[in-house]
Order: structure tokens, then sequence, then C-alpha cells
């Protein structure tokens, strides 16, 4: 585990936000949080966990302490964007997990469903909690992205009873979330083997025994109710028969990850074989999700 930590922190327009957060995660970033550019809020609201942005914000990517600078800078020259105003921190790891502490607060999504870390608790009488601390596996419910599947299968009747995957799950958040929501299995799959380490440890924090993780390989032969994956476009529409073929017939399927502008291309790839929902966004990030036909 490094000793210490580099962030680069950039002040950038409510519209260019997620190009900032995809500059510096293509730049290497290990984590990104996104706060409002005039104060030490980190974006979210606790009464029912949406994500509003200000018209300026403070974007963050933390890297390893040999992380080079040229090439975070070059990531946003390619991008067009320019940052209004960029600052570099060097942290040693006892500073970084203080610092990251203070940004983290129990976000609510939908009405019962609630994500904590483990140094607060949650509001009296929250009904359904998922404990999560950040880390070095992406997945704390404070991106646009995750927030979008967490708010998903709150609302989703289908979930309680269900067999979920978990398809690039990171800190395991989405399965857990599903678990915790009533969900009769969970699968838990990624080709990290930190990320799958992490989400081992968070199924054990948050109690449960119902979460079968590893990597890709152990869905193999298994269909599921819901599959939920939350990662990139290539890869989503790379994966569209694969995650398809393992849906049960009338499954549903919730793809995340993407740009706004991205959906169609995703929809495309999927609308032959489901009837396809509308897009919903936060910010400029999209999820889709959709039924799969009969035969």
């Amino acid at each position: 585990m490094p000793e210490s930590w580099l962030t680069y922190s950039c002040r950038v327009r409510e519209t260019d936000v997620a190009t900032a957060e995809a500059c510096l995660e293509a730049a290497g970033a290990l984590s990104v949080s996104c706060a409002d550019g005039n104060s030490e809020h980190l974006i979210a609201d606790e009464m029912d966990g949406a994500l509003p942005l200000w018209p300026v914000c403070e974007v963050t990517g933390m890297f390893a302490a040999d992380a080079k600078i040229d090439d975070i800078e070059m990531a946003f020259k390619a991008s067009n964007v320019i940052p209004l105003q960029a600052r570099i921190k060097t942290l040693d790891d006892q500073n970084w997990h203080e610092s990251w502490r203070d940004q983290f607060r129990p976000q609510r999504f939908g009405e019962d469903l609630w994500v904590c870390p483990t140094w607060t608790e949650p509001p009296a009488g929250a009904a359904l909690v998922v404990r999560i601390d950040p880390g070095m596996a992406f997945g704390t419910g404070n991106h646009a992205t995750t927030a979008l599947c967490l708010e998903w299968l709150s609302m989703s009747a289908t979930v309680a009873g269900a067999k979920v995957l978990d398809y690039g799950c990171g800190s395991g958040i989405i399965g857990i979330a599903a678990a915790k929501l009533g969900a009769a299995e969970v699968t838990a799959v990624d080709i990290d083997g930190a990320a799958l380490q992490v989400c081992q440890d968070n199924a054990v924090l948050n109690g449960l025994q119902n979460v079968m993780i590893g990597a890709p390989g152990i869905i193999d032969g298994h269909h599921y109710d819901v599959i939920v994956a939350n990662i990139l476009l290539e890869p989503l529409v790379r994966l569209a028969d694969q995650l398809t073929g393992h849906l049960a017939p009338g499954g549903q399927i919730v793809l995340s990850g993407i740009l706004v502008e991205q959906s169609p291309a995703l929809l495309a790839a999927y609308a032959g074989k489901y009837k396809m929902q509308a897009p919903r966004r936060r910010g400029d990030w999209a999820l889709v999700a959709g039924t799969l036909n009969g035969p």
C-alpha cells in the first residue's frame, strides 16, 4: 500500500464535470470525487440522495504519488476542457483517509435505501442501510452512475426474491444493495482481484451470506432475473450477447457508466432483444434499462 498520494483538484463549469471526471480517470486516477467549487461540501443531498451540481464544481482525482502531472494536463488538453483553477497536493496515507472521511455522509436512494460510511450513524428510522467506506474500489454511491443504479434497484419491484448479477462489481455496493433490498441470491463479479477482495470485505461488513463473489467465470451456466452492469460504453456493447445469455426469460438488464450522448449507441446494441426504457439521467450521466423479450 502506498505511503503517500497525490491529489489533483480542478474547478470546472457544471457542464464540464463529466468530461473532467473522465480526464482524471483516463490519466490513472484511483478514485474521483466532486464537490461544490465554492465550498468544501460534497455534492450530496442528505434528504433525498440527489446529486445537484453547482455552476462551478471542484473535481478531484486521487493518484499514486509517482503520477505524472503532465499526463493529467495532457488529458485535459485533449478533451478541450481548460480548468478554471487547478491545485496539486501530496497527502500521506493517514491524512488521505482523514480528508475523505470528512466528505462522505449518509445518502438516501429511493424511499428506504441508505448508504452510510462506518464512522457515521444513519438517520433515525433508516430502514435498509448499506455500509460502505471510500477505498480503492469504485463504488460509494457518490458518482452519478452508481447513484442511478442504486435508485433503480430501490424503486424496482422485481429485486425482492430475485437472482441478481452485479457485473463489474467494484466495491460491491450494487450487489450488496440488492441483497439488502431482498434479493434471494446475489452474484458479484469483477476482473480486478483487488476489487473482489474489497467486495468480499464489504459483504462481511454488511453481514451478508447470500452474495457469491468471484471472477466472471463463476457465472457460467447460470441465469439471473436482474443483471446490473455499471462499466463503460465499449465493454457494455461488447458484452451484449454474453450478458443476454445469462438473463432469465423476461429478466431485466440495467446498464450504466455512460454519458447521456452515448445512450443511443448503447440502446442500439441491446434493442433487438429487449424492450428498452427511456434513459434515466443525472447531470451528464445516464442509465438505460430493458426487459428481455420472450422466445
